[in-house]
């Protein structure tokens, strides 16, 4: 018995949700918008604070923390960054001004507004 009680062993082991239940919302999930951008073909190595530099003329997001996101570490197609900006104008005016912007290791950087990536 190892010194637990059959009170200790869980009742519900084979209880799952129904295929059509909806998920869960989780503390880390993110609300999609239109002030939000996907910035993609990053140099490999750049961090939030380059992607604040490269941004610091446009509003960000100041009721969402973080509003720069890393999303992965690939390889080859270099990193992307998700953004949320205080409202759409920003972010189509980000995109507008930014694409295809290089930087030093001739990566040319590419803005997606997200909603519209996903259609």
């Amino acid at each position: 018995h190892y010194g637990h009680h059959s009170s200790d062993i869980p009742t519900n082991i084979n209880h799952k949700l129904p295929r059509d239940a909806p998920p869960r919302p989780s503390s880390d999930s993110i609300q999609v918008s239109d002030s939000m951008v996907r910035i993609e073909n990053c140099p490999k190595g750049m961090t939030v604070d380059h992607i604040r530099h490269v941004l610091r003329r446009y509003d960000l997001s100041l009721k969402d923390t973080p509003s720069i996101i890393k999303l992965s570490e690939r390889t080859g197609g270099g990193d992307s960054f998700l953004v949320k900006f205080e409202d759409p104008t920003w972010a189509r005016a980000a995109m507008r001004e930014l694409q295809g912007i290089q930087l030093q290791d001739n990566n040319d950087l590419r803005f997606c507004q997200y909603p519209k990536q996903i259609v």
